[in-house]
């Protein structure tokens, strides 16, 4: 059974790239001989066998992680996606939607606006999210109209002769937080993580 001794950050010493390295306890071979294994990715593959005395010390493994925060403090970047901070912000809006009843009655998105600031949008010009959230998926206009009321996001749904008028106030959005944003706070995590392990944070 494979166990994981140590991993580090590995950094290829022509193209600058990083890797992530773990080396691993493969049990003993069929002379009852300890075997090791290097793997250069995040799973259990065996790229290469490793000796007992290849294999990082605890120090090695702390400093590849040292300087692979340092890198990260100076450029703003985590290859490894060693750092959690957020990527994307989710919030909730609140939106009003029109669809009307098809020839083959279905249902079909006709706009929708923003309740905040009432401008109308066509469906092509709705943000993607905002348009998926909205999509009636195929179903009939009866069966849409029961569904938007069974929905907990939704304030419900009227129908006007072939006119369904949806307001939802929990319309979830979720959007990508802004490079620049993302970048500061991978330097945070990294200054953090060099003082937390009471390194220097610069070289």
């Amino acid at each position: 059974m494979h166990e994981m001794m140590s991993a580090i950050a590995h950094r290829d010493a022509d193209t600058g790239s990083w890797d992530y390295w773990t080396y691993w306890d493969d049990g003993t071979d069929e002379d009852d001989q300890p075997e090791y294994f290097l793997s250069t990715g995040m799973g259990e593959v065996a790229d290469e066998p490793v000796a007992l005395d290849d294999l990082p010390t605890s120090e090695e493994e702390q400093q590849s992680w040292a300087e692979y925060a340092r890198y990260v403090m100076d450029t703003g970047d985590d290859p490894l996606s060693n750092y959690n901070v957020d990527r994307t912000v989710t919030y909730e809006e609140a939106w009003q939607a029109h669809y009307e009843r098809t020839p083959d009655n279905l249902a079909q998105l006709t706009g929708a606006m923003r309740l905040d600031n009432a401008r109308w949008l066509a469906p092509d010009d709705l943000p993607a999210d905002i348009k998926l959230y909205f999509d009636p998926a195929g179903l009939t206009f009866a069966e849409f109209a029961q569904r938007v009321n069974e929905t907990d996001n939704s304030a419900g749904g009227a129908v006007v002769r072939d006119v369904l008028r949806v307001v939802a106030l929990k319309a979830k959005r979720s959007l990508p937080v802004p490079e620049e944003t993302v970048a500061q706070q991978l330097r945070e995590a990294a200054r953090q993580h060099l003082e937390s392990a009471q390194l220097t944070p610069r070289s």
